[in-house]
């Protein structure tokens, strides 16, 4: 009785081989798919815990051309556009306060929540005059279109609009109130969605990409 064996090193040599040289590339496509992915949460996280009035903002998260990674450069960015700072102050909450006299925070100048203000119907445009006493430490200052900016010396109070009736009367309309300072949430939470989904998904999208390199390597 006989036995023999033949070595096939060759073969493993060559497998071995195919098997690094597809590494990179597959470690590439899975840093660009979980990438995207992180932008796709992202940007439905805030279309969950943001009013948002205009697609621009959710547009702000997002990869530049330089960002996706290659098999030379094992690296993937996404990154806030920065025209969407004002995002930023909501990934760790906190306090703002007004640089100068107070914050006007919208109340029926906007419609509906989701409507934009228009650059006409924002304080800035209302042509406000000077401060007049009106007692109780209050001043007020009157704007055109029968709008009045009415606040404290600390700051606080509110833009309102008066409508005049024929018989004389008339109503008041509140546009904003006025705050020295206003809380801001944190329920941007960027970093926390992208842990959340590097640690969920990477895993499982280097295994998808490095057996689709090796069933397509030559």
């Amino acid at each position: 009785m006989t036995a023999s064996a033949r070595s096939n090193a060759a073969e493993i040599r060559t497998l071995v081989a195919k098997t690094f040289r597809q590494l990179p590339y597959a470690a590439s496509v899975a840093l660009n798919r979980t990438a995207l992915e992180i932008v796709e949460e992202q940007r439905r996280g805030m279309s969950e815990r943001f009013t948002i009035r205009r697609q621009w903002v959710l547009q702000g998260v997002r990869m530049d051309r330089g960002d996706f990674a290659t098999k030379r450069r094992l690296r993937a960015v996404v990154r806030l556009d920065p025209s969407r700072g004002f995002l930023a102050q909501h990934e760790e909450g906190g306090t703002r306060t007004a640089r100068r006299s107070s914050l006007a925070i919208p109340a029926a100048v906007r419609r509906s929540p989701r409507q934009v203000i228009r650059a006409a119907d924002r304080p800035r445009a209302m042509g406000f005059g000077k401060a007049v006493d009106i007692g109780g430490g209050r001043s007020v200052r009157r704007g055109t279109m029968g709008r009045y900016m009415v606040q404290d010396a600390a700051g606080r109070g509110f833009v309102l609009s008066r409508a005049q009736s024929r018989s004389g009367g008339g109503t008041a309309t509140v546009l904003y109130r006025l705050q020295r300072q206003v809380r801001i949430p944190a329920r941007l939470r960027f970093a926390e969605t992208a842990k959340r989904v590097t640690d969920s998904r990477l895993a499982a999208n280097m295994a998808a990409a490095f057996a689709e390199a090796l069933r397509t390597a030559r």
